[in-house]
C-alpha cells in the first residue's frame, strides 16, 4: 500500500506490540461471560478447522450478528453453484457463532475472527490462504486489510454503509479511510449517500457499485409450523407485541409503554433481547414494576396469563414476528442506530421504532414516507402507537405499506453474487 498515511503507519507499528493489551481484554471479556472459553484460541489465529485442501475458499469477515444473517442467503448461493468452493465466515460476538452452529452444510465452517494484531493476523491467513477476502458493512481492521491486501489475495467489501458517526471520524483521517478503502478491488455500497462519501475521498469510481442492501433479499427466518399454530392457538385473541432487540436502558421505557397502554391482562409483551443473557435481568426488571413473568429459557410455557414474556433464546426471531401484532424495533431509543426493520416488514408484523436510526436511516424514512411505520420517541408516544394499532385495519394497512416498499426480488444479492464470482474468477492480483 503506498505512500501510507502516517495514522496507518503508526497503527501497523502498534499492532506489533499490542498482544499484551489484547490478552487482559480478553481476560476481562472471558469473566464477563462475552468470550467462549473453549474458542479462545482462535482469536489468536489458531483454527479450530483444517483448511479444505480441494477447491476454492471464500472468506466474509463480518461483527456480529446481524451482518453475519445478511450473508447468509450470499453464502449458500455460492456453495450450491460451485460443489468445490467453501465458505469461512469469521465473527467478533459469541451470538453470531451461536447462530452459525447451527448449520449443517459440511462446507461453511466458523471461526472467531482474529485480534488485529500481528501475529494474529499472520497465523490466521498463514492456515487459511482465502482465495478471495470479503468485508461486510463497515468492519475495516487496518492490520487486516493490509496484510491481505499484502499478499495480493483479491478483496471486496460489500453492504458497505457509513453512518453519520462514522463519516464524522472518517473526516478527521481522510487519507486513511482512502488507504484502506482503496485496499479493496470492489466495493459494493447499500446507498447514494455512501457511493457520494467514498467518491469524495478519492477512491477510483470504477470500485463503487451501488448495490442497495442484502438484508432487504436475506431469507425470511424459519418458524416451526407446528410451534407457531400451538403459540397461535395459546394467544387467541389477545393483543401481542414484541419489543424486539432490546439494549441496556430500552427495556424500562418499552415497559413504561405497555403499563401505559393497557390494562391489566389486556395483552401480552414480548422482548427479545438484542443479547440472550440479558433476560433474567430483564425479568428482575419487570418484577420489580409488579409485572408477571415467563422467561423463554427458564422452559416457562407461553402463557397468556403473565404479563411479560421475555424471548431470551437465538434463531426464534422469525416464531416472535408472525406470532406478535405489532414490534417495536428497539436499538433505536439509546445509541445503537436502530436495527433491521426488513424481516418484520417483509413478515408483515407491524413496525413502531425510536428517533435513533443511523445505521438504517435511508431505509426507515422510505418507510415513513410510504406510511409503513410508525415513530414514537418516548415511552408516551409507544404507548400511542400500540393503542392505535389495537385496530386490525390499522396493522394491516401498514404492514401492507412496509411490504410493499421494501420489496426488491433479490436485486442486491444477485448484484453481489455477481462481483463475487467475478473476482473469483480472476484470481489473485
Amino acid at each position: 500500500m503506498r505512500d501510507r498515511s502516517f495514522v496507518i503507519a503508526l497503527y501497523l507499528m502498534l499492532a506489533r506490540v499490542s498482544s499484551p493489551l489484547f490478552r487482559l481484554a480478553q481476560n476481562r471479556r472471558l469473566r464477563r461471560g462475552k468470550e467462549d472459553p473453549l474458542r479462545q484460541n482462535e482469536q489468536w489465529g489458531r483454527a479450530r478447522h483444517v483448511r479444505p485442501k480441494e477447491g476454492r475458499l471464500v472468506w466474509f469477515h463480518a461483527a456480529s450478528i446481524g451482518e453475519t444473517q445478511s450473508i447468509l442467503g450470499i453464502a449458500e448461493q455460492l456453495l450450491a453453484q460451485d460443489t468445490q468452493t467453501h465458505v469461512l465466515i469469521t465473527s467478533v460476538t459469541v451470538s453470531s457463532a451461536n447462530l452459525l452452529e447451527h448449520s449443517t452444510h459440511d462446507r461453511l465452517m466458523h471461526q472467531f475472527a482474529p485480534y488485529d494484531c500481528y501475529r494474529p493476523v499472520c497465523r490466521f491467513l498463514d492456515h487459511w490462504r482465502p482465495d478471495l477476502a470479503i468485508w461486510v458493512e463497515s468492519e475495516l481492521w487496518p492490520q487486516l486489510i493490509c496484510e491481505t491486501r499484502r499478499r495480493a489475495i483479491p478483496m471486496a467489501l460489500i453492504n458497505c454503509r457509513i453512518s453519520e458517526n462514522t463519516s464524522r471520524r472518517w473526516q478527521h483521517w481522510p487519507k486513511a479511510m482512502y488507504n484502506l478503502l482503496s485496499a479493496f478491488d470492489a466495493i459494493l455500497v447499500q446507498s447514494e449517500t455512501t457511493l457520494k462519501q467514498i467518491g469524495n475521498l478519492g477512491v477510483a469510481s470504477k470500485k463503487l457499485t451501488l448495490s442497495g442492501s442484502t438484508k432487504e433479499d436475506a431469507a425470511l427466518p424459519n418458524a416451526d409450523p407446528a410451534e407457531l399454530g400451538a403459540l397461535q392457538a395459546a394467544k387467541g385473541d389477545k393483543f401481542v407485541w414484541l419489543a424486539s432487540s432490546t439494549h441496556p436502558g430500552e427495556d424500562a421505557a418499552l415497559i413504561e409503554a405497555h403499563k401505559n397502554a393497557f390494562k391489566q391482562q389486556e395483552a401480552l409483551m414480548m422482548i427479545a433481547p438484542r443479547h440472550p443473557e440479558r433476560g433474567a435481568e430483564i425479568a428482575a426488571l419487570a418484577r420489580a414494576r409488579g409485572f408477571k413473568v415467563a422467561l423463554r429459557s427458564a422452559n416457562d410455557g407461553f402463557n397468556t396469563d403473565a404479563d411479560i414474556y421475555i424471548a431470551d433464546t437465538l434463531g426464534e426471531m422469525g416464531l416472535w414476528y408472525r406470532l406478535a401484532d405489532a414490534a417495536f424495533i428497539a436499538g433505536s431509543l439509546s445509541d445503537h442506530g436502530g436495527h433491521n426493520p426488513f424481516e418484520p416488514a417483509l413478515l408483515d408484523c407491524p413496525i413502531i421504532h425510536g428517533p435513533i436510526d443511523y445505521n438504517f436511516r435511508e431505509i426507515y424514512a422510505r418507510l415513513q414516507a410510504a406510511e409503513g411505520a410508525i415513530a414514537a420517541g418516548t415511552s408516551g408516544d409507544i404507548a400511542a402507537a400500540l393503542i392505535a394499532l389495537k385496530d386490525p385495519k390499522r396493522r394491516a394497512q401498514l404492514a401492507e405499506n412496509a411490504r410493499a416498499c421494501l420489496r426488491t426480488g433479490g436485486a442486491a444479492t444477485h448484484l453481489t453474487i455477481e462481483k463475487i464470482t467475478q473476482l473469483l474468477d480472476r484470481g489473485p492480483r
